[in-house]
């Protein structure tokens, strides 16, 4: 009885051990999947940006100029874990049309152009965004953050008529590397804070910076109460 016990339970072993490796067997091709996908519309890199951990490389510019704004911009909400390869290409929207949301979202090698607007990469919204990283990445325009945590790194920033960096309500922004300018009343801008409950942080731990004699640095209003 004993043996029999025995070998009933080595069986059940053996059974639980080809599961486990048939589960991960099933699991590895829809990561492989998941990894990367090219696009070439706008329509086709929000929708391959709904998968979790999507790998999005764009095969060609993407102009989104014929969007309007209303009351609201049209938010490209990704799904956690994702990246946005611009792979060398150019992503042109009007200011406040296109907003940029997701947790771990990772924004990298490539140019974002305003159309003449005062900012050319808009990050965060109402759903709020936790550790986007902004790397490798040219903008004809400022870069306009709220209610996210952002990390600039190897990002050169043009400001028109504001700032290079806008830093809204809710922004929790480092600076890493990079270089940054505006033709606006400072480099940097930090919004002034209403109530207590929100808060603005901006971290430089480097980059180069081009100030004018007719500019600040940080805007000098809001750099105190922020």
């Amino acid at each position: 009885k004993n043996k029999k016990e025995k070998e009933v339970y080595k069986m059940k072993k053996f059974l639980s051990l080809v599961l486990a490796i048939l589960m991960l067997a099933v699991m590895l091709p829809v990561t492989a999947m998941a990894a990367e996908v090219e696009v070439s519309t706008y329509e086709q890199m929000k929708t391959a940006l709904a998968t979790p951990g999507a790998y999005v490389k764009l095969t060609t510019d993407i102009d989104t100029t014929q969007i309007t704004l209303t009351k609201k911009p049209d938010v490209v909400e990704a799904a956690d874990n994702c990246t946005i390869d611009l792979n060398g290409f150019t992503f042109k929207a009007s200011n406040f049309t296109v907003v940029f949301e997701g947790n771990n979202l990772t924004i990298k090698n490539g140019k974002f152009d305003s159309n003449g607007g005062s900012y050319a990469l808009f990050v965060g919204d109402e759903g709020g965004s936790k550790n986007v990283v902004v790397e490798n990445i040219e903008t004809n325009g400022g870069i306009n953050i709220y209610n996210a945590s952002v990390t600039l790194r190897n990002v050169t920033s043009a400001g028109t008529n504001y700032y290079s960096v806008w830093c809204d309500e809710g922004s929790f922004v480092t600076i890493e590397s990079g270089e940054y300018s505006s033709n606006g009343p400072a480099v940097l801008g930090m919004a002034l804070l209403k109530t207590p409950a929100v808060k603005v942080n901006l971290t430089v731990n480097g980059g180069k910076f081009y100030v004018s004699e007719e500019q600040s640095l940080v805007l000098p209003s809001t750099a105190e109460e922020a």
